[in-house]
């Protein structure tokens, strides 16, 4: 059910403020795709126990879009023609297999 919050009073969360999410982000700029994963493969490992569950350790998302290069004429929702199957479908998946995809699409990109 929608419940619109727009009417609710402003709230200070804490000092400085901060608001904590079940999401984390991994940007890291590098002249590489990977940033620094692949000097420590580990630090996905471990984030993913840290948030370890009933079902295992935790997951991370694949988008395809966020690691191909963009289809020349194409749209924001397109991935290249030259991506599998497997590498196409936006899903959750395990540490050791978001590295493997990345480095996949790496190889393909160049």
């Amino acid at each position: 059910r929608h419940q619109r919050l727009d009417g609710l009073p402003p709230m200070r969360l804490s000092d400085p403020y901060t608001l904590l999410s079940e999401f984390i982000f991994i940007d890291v700029q590098s002249p590489g795709d990977l940033g620094g994963m692949p000097t420590n493969p580990n630090v996905l490992v471990s984030i993913a126990e840290a948030y370890r569950g009933r079902d295992g350790p935790g997951k991370f998302l694949w988008e395809p879009r966020g690691f191909y290069d963009s289809v020349k004429g194409g749209g924001y929702d397109d991935v290249p023609a030259y991506a599998g199957t497997r590498l196409r479908r936006t899903e959750m998946v395990e540490a050791q297999e978001l590295i493997e995809r990345a480095q996949e699409a790496a190889r393909q990109n160049a």
